[in-house]
């Protein structure tokens, strides 16, 4: 076949291609395909892909992938983590009793630090005495070590440290994987008190949180291990040695980038009375801390993560997608809104964003802007990715409520024969293409979040009954914190920005993400196409 024919070959390749990744199943960790996997058949495609990437070409910038990182977020409820299947009603009472547990806990865990040891075991006790169970929402892979070991732990948006089982332990839970085994990698380091992290770690805390470095000891802090006692308001523990491992992450482009030094917590005793960390091997923290993930990959990409959570069918067989660094997290968005962080020195950890007023079908309701004022640790509004409804401050719920009760166009179920769901609606006869509700929309600072109505409402066909039911519940008291749970944060595009203390946020349809990235996929098509054309007018 002749040299011109060679143009025509290629982009027939690349259509083949494509259909080969549209139609391969995703499988929940495979990685996203790096357009080098395939150029190696032709070797003066590799040659001009080098070129269009940066190996001496201008247009560099123009073709690769974005910088950043790349992971898989698996839903409690996906067919690989479900440990029994639930009615449609069973789930949604799961749902409010874990959201409500999860909100006592949060609104709990910023007393932690004001108070001493004793204090906070009786705050603990307190708090076991109201709750059951509550495993983690959403885990994702973590790997760690050379050569890799690989993790599934839990995502909490509450919590700065990240820390794995390790050999030998103690006092452990069942876990997912083999514990994570210190010795068999060469690039592990038990971290000294004098190293930058374990500082970083005690000044945000506390000697009772990092155990084994005060400075008015004798010891030769530089020859001390650092060792912490890292807490959760319902008791739940974690105790060992904060160490350093290369950490392995996926870029986006398919390819292994490895981070040295990766400071997390070699757990050694751990302990849930709720279960938190139920179905993984430990925990990854997200929150604002110097030690958190974030923070820490945060200085090879920029301080900046997203993700974009699938709805509530979508959650038992696809998973979702979280992203790390300052090109990744907002590649491939559009119409991103940004309302600014809120610090709150004496709980520094959560996401706090100001909420000016909420509004039913456009029109703002009857509450006040003082309802949601942080007073200290207590109070305020903050996302939290592991609280499945949302949680409101009961005086501005009830408002609320009342407001949307009066523009629906059903009858109001109360009781309500599902337990936690307390506002609900009959739709029974009615087409399900045919139910609505009226629109809800928080007005943040600088910003509407306007929710589409899978966000604001649930609808339950279980035992005899075809209910709408709002997905929010009640905070514990009055002045307490709301909570954004990931109901209300499905099919948008989430932007956690650290460096410019912001949150952004647009619409998007997550599960559509999830088969193959789009992005890629038109990288690998205008790669090929480009260089056939520059092969054929040779």
């Amino acid at each position: 076949m002749g040299r011109s024919s060679a143009p025509l070959l290629l982009i027939l390749q690349a259509v083949v291609v494509l259909a080969a990744l549209l139609s391969t199943p995703r499988t929940v960790a495979s990685p996203v395909h790096s357009p080098s996997e395939f150029s190696s058949s032709s070797p003066w495609l590799s040659n001009a892909r080098r070129q269009l990437l940066g190996d001496g070409g201008g247009a560099s910038n123009a073709l690769r992938p974005p910088r950043g990182i790349r992971a898989e977020l698996v839903h409690r409820d996906h067919e690989t983590r479900l440990a029994e299947r639930l009615s449609h009603g069973e789930r949604a009472e799961r749902d409010v009793k874990f959201s409500r547990l999860r909100a006592e806990e949060l609104n709990a865990r910023g007393e932690l630090r004001l108070r001493s040891g004793s204090e906070r075991r009786a705050l603990a006790e307190e708090l076991q005495a109201r709750v059951d169970t509550a495993p983690g929402e959403y885990v994702m892979s973590i790997s760690v070590g050379t050569p890799a070991q690989n993790f599934v732990a839990v995502i909490d948006t509450g919590s700065d440290l990240t820390w794995l089982q390790c050999f030998p332990c103690q006092d452990c839970f069942e876990q997912v994987n083999s514990p994570y085994l210190p010795l068999n990698s060469s690039s592990y380091s038990l971290l000294p008190c004098t190293d930058a992290h374990c500082q970083t770690f005690r000044r945000e805390y506390n000697d009772e949180w990092v155990t084994s470095c005060n400075p008015a000891s004798n010891d030769d802090l530089r020859r001390v291990g650092c060792r912490y006692s890292y807490f959760y308001a319902d008791f739940s523990n974690t105790t060992g040695d904060f160490v350093a491992d290369t950490l392995n992450l996926q870029k986006l482009d398919g390819n292994v980038t490895r981070v040295p030094n990766f400071a997390f917590g070699c757990s050694r005793k751990s302990f849930s009375p709720t279960s938190l960390f139920e179905g993984s091997d430990g925990l990854v923290g997200l929150a604002q801390g110097g030690i958190s993930f974030p923070a820490q990959i945060g200085s090879v990409y920029g301080d900046v993560f997203s993700y974009c959570l699938v709805n509530s069918d979508s959650s038992r067989s696809k998973t979702s997608t979280m992203y790390f660094g300052a090109e990744a997290a907002v590649f491939n968005v559009t119409g991103l809104q940004y309302t600014p962080l809120i610090s709150n020195k004496d709980n520094p950890t959560f996401y706090y964003v100001g909420l000016e007023g909420i509004a039913v079908d456009g029109v703002p309701i009857d509450i006040s802007k003082d309802w949601f004022a942080i007073s200290r640790s207590r109070g305020g509004v903050f996302l939290d990715s592991g609280t499945t409804l949302t949680i409101v401050e009961p005086r501005a719920l009830a408002v609320l409520v009342r407001v949307v009760t009066q523009k629906m166009n059903y009858s109001r179920v109360d009781p309500s024969p599902f337990e936690g769901l307390d506002y609900c609606w009959n739709v029974r006869g009615e087409f399900q293409s045919d139910i609505k509700g009226p629109s809800i929309s928080f007005n943040f600072t600088d910003a509407n979040y306007d929710l589409a109505f899978e966000n604001a409402y649930i609808r339950v066909a279980d035992r005899g009954y075809q209910l709408l039911c709002l997905a929010m519940a009640p905070s514990s008291e009055d002045g307490a914190a709301t909570i954004i749970g990931n109901i209300q944060q499905r099919n948008f595009h989430i932007v956690y920005d650290r460096v410019q203390n912001r949150i952004g946020f647009a619409k998007k349809d997550c599960s559509s993400a999830h088969t193959r990235s789009f992005q890629t996929l038109i990288f690998i098509l205008l790669q090929t196409v480009v260089v056939a054309f520059i092969h054929g007018t040779r």
